[in-house]
């Protein structure tokens, strides 16, 4: 989790416990155990789902970013996660997939992604360029190499 996401998430927390109501308690779920949900009611209950929709677009408008479903968002962290070069199993375990073909239904190829292959193999077939010149000076050898610098 990056740390910048868990420091929000300790005090939402915080804030939460000074939040709660003297009606608080765990919310308890159909198999009678209790969950001290992250994001609940002041009385420990889950939020109501539309509530919880309308929160949604307006980060998502507060962001500028295009309206869309809760659950792009996981589309949004597969692609991002893939961008950055994250090793795929990781990012089925991140997103808690058990299949590869839950992967390649969420990670989507960016423009980007395609260029960074083109610079790889540009760099990768490009010859390195000759000297100028033959002679080496002794100045510039020491500089290059610490053991010659003696």
């Amino acid at each position: 989790m990056p740390a910048q996401l868990a420091r929000a998430l300790k005090d939402h927390r915080e804030v939460q416990r000074l939040q709660r109501s003297k009606d608080w308690s765990p919310w308890v779920d159909q198999k009678k155990a209790a969950h001290e949900l992250v994001f609940a009611r002041k009385d420990g209950a889950p939020i109501n789902y539309r509530a919880d929709w309308q929160a949604w677009k307006d980060y998502l408008k507060l962001a500028g970013v295009p309206e869309g479903r809760v659950h792009d968002g996981r589309h949004t962290a597969a692609t991002t996660l893939l961008l950055l070069g994250i090793d795929p199993r990781v990012v089925m375990e991140i997103l808690g997939w058990s299949q590869v073909s839950m992967l390649t239904r969420y990670q989507h190829v960016l423009d980007e992604m395609h260029e960074d292959v083109a610079d790889k193999l540009t760099s990768h077939w490009t010859p390195e360029p000759e000297p100028e010149h033959n002679v080496i000076s002794l100045t510039d050898r020491r500089a290059r190499h610490p053991w010659g610098a003696s």
